[in-house]
């Protein structure tokens, strides 16, 4: 990547994220957090799940999963953020991943 050497540069940067970031909002997605913490409380069942999931019901095309990295959010693993809107889900518990994802993402789908 290259260096960045003037302000001007550093907004191009930041509008050029913010709209693949746009660009990619018009299709639902499951953001989980992988970190060590999070594996520490059972996380890798939901991601498990998750991905069972989307190839249950055929939705590779409309919904992206995302894992990622620390949030900060360590009290609260393990989490599930769907995007966009940034709804937050903590403490999950792997029972409750299909009723959470199912309506969420049944509204999300309906409205394209």
């Amino acid at each position: 990547m290259k260096k960045l050497s003037s302000v001007e540069e550093f907004i191009n940067f930041c509008q050029r994220i913010k709209s693949d970031r746009e660009a990619r909002s018009e299709k639902p997605t499951l953001v989980i957090s992988a970190d060590t913490g999070a594996q520490a409380s059972g996380i890798n069942d939901i991601i498990r799940i998750a991905k069972r999931y989307i190839l249950d019901n055929s939705l590779q095309q409309k919904i992206s999963l995302r894992i990622t990295g620390c949030h900060g959010f360590c009290e609260m693993n393990p989490y599930l953020i769907v995007e966009p809107g940034g709804h937050f889900y903590p403490k999950l518990k792997w029972m409750t991943c299909p009723k959470l994802s199912s309506p969420r993402l049944t509204v999300k789908l309906s409205r394209s």
